[in-house]
Protein backbone atom coordinates (compact mmCIF):
# COMPACT_ATOMS: atom_id res chain seq x y z
CA UNK A 1 0.00 0.00 0.00
CA UNK A 2 1.57 3.35 -1.28
CA UNK A 3 0.86 6.25 1.54
CA UNK A 4 0.58 10.07 0.83
CA UNK A 5 3.68 10.22 3.11
CA UNK A 6 5.70 8.11 0.56
CA UNK A 7 4.31 9.63 -2.33
CA UNK A 8 5.22 13.06 -1.05
CA UNK A 9 8.94 13.23 -2.48
CA UNK A 10 6.93 13.59 -6.43
CA UNK A 11 6.11 16.71 -5.53
CA UNK A 12 7.34 18.92 -8.28
CA UNK A 13 9.21 15.98 -10.29
CA UNK A 14 9.83 16.25 -13.87
CA UNK A 15 8.47 13.42 -15.31
CA UNK A 16 6.87 12.18 -19.03
CA UNK A 17 3.40 10.84 -19.06
CA UNK A 18 1.87 8.75 -22.27
CA UNK A 19 -1.39 9.44 -23.69
CA UNK A 20 -1.66 6.14 -26.46
CA UNK A 21 0.87 7.32 -28.84
CA UNK A 22 1.94 10.58 -27.02
CA UNK A 23 4.60 11.23 -24.65
CA UNK A 24 4.12 14.61 -22.56
CA UNK A 25 6.70 16.38 -20.44
CA UNK A 26 4.63 17.28 -17.35
CA UNK A 27 5.27 18.17 -13.67
CA UNK A 28 3.70 16.41 -10.21
CA UNK A 29 1.18 18.99 -9.08
CA UNK A 30 -0.48 16.29 -6.12
CA UNK A 31 0.14 12.82 -5.31
CA UNK A 32 -2.99 10.44 -3.99
CA UNK A 33 -3.90 6.74 -3.32
CA UNK A 34 -6.98 5.87 -5.17
CA UNK A 35 -8.56 2.04 -4.75
CA UNK A 36 -4.91 1.20 -3.67
CA UNK A 37 -3.16 2.84 -6.62
CA UNK A 38 -0.72 5.46 -6.47
CA UNK A 39 -2.25 8.62 -8.61
CA UNK A 40 -0.26 11.78 -9.84
CA UNK A 41 -1.79 15.09 -10.70
CA UNK A 42 -0.01 16.02 -13.37
CA UNK A 43 0.38 19.59 -15.24
CA UNK A 44 2.41 19.94 -19.07
CA UNK A 45 5.15 21.76 -19.16
CA UNK A 46 3.83 23.47 -22.20
CA UNK A 47 0.14 23.93 -22.74
CA UNK A 48 -2.51 24.00 -19.92
CA UNK A 49 -5.03 21.51 -17.96
CA UNK A 50 -4.33 19.06 -15.25
CA UNK A 51 -5.36 15.36 -15.25
CA UNK A 52 -4.75 12.47 -12.72
CA UNK A 53 -3.09 10.02 -13.80
CA UNK A 54 -2.33 6.24 -12.72
CA UNK A 55 1.43 6.33 -11.85
CA UNK A 56 1.80 2.89 -14.56
CA UNK A 57 2.06 5.84 -17.22
CA UNK A 58 4.45 7.89 -16.21
CA UNK A 59 8.07 7.67 -16.90
CA UNK A 60 10.64 9.35 -14.31
CA UNK A 61 13.96 10.04 -15.71
CA UNK A 62 17.03 8.69 -14.32
CA UNK A 63 18.10 12.08 -12.50
CA UNK A 64 14.53 12.88 -11.28
CA UNK A 65 13.93 9.86 -10.14
CA UNK A 66 17.56 10.13 -7.71
CA UNK A 67 16.48 12.85 -6.58
CA UNK A 68 12.85 11.60 -5.38
CA UNK A 69 14.76 8.44 -3.62
CA UNK A 70 16.97 10.84 -1.94
CA UNK A 71 14.18 12.69 -0.74
CA UNK A 72 11.90 9.31 0.66
CA UNK A 73 11.43 9.15 4.00
CA UNK A 74 13.03 6.27 5.44
CA UNK A 75 11.30 2.72 4.94
CA UNK A 76 9.54 3.80 2.02
CA UNK A 77 8.98 1.24 -0.41
CA UNK A 78 6.00 1.96 -3.23
CA UNK A 79 7.56 5.36 -4.66
CA UNK A 80 10.96 3.20 -4.56
CA UNK A 81 9.65 -0.20 -6.51
CA UNK A 82 8.03 1.64 -8.98
CA UNK A 83 11.03 3.64 -9.69
CA UNK A 84 13.41 0.70 -9.96
CA UNK A 85 10.69 -1.38 -12.07
CA UNK A 86 11.21 0.91 -15.05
Amino acid sequence: MTTAREMIPALGAHVLVRFESLTVECWVKDVKNAWGKPRLLIVPVVGSGEQWVELGRVTIPAKEAADILARQPAGATAINASLQSK
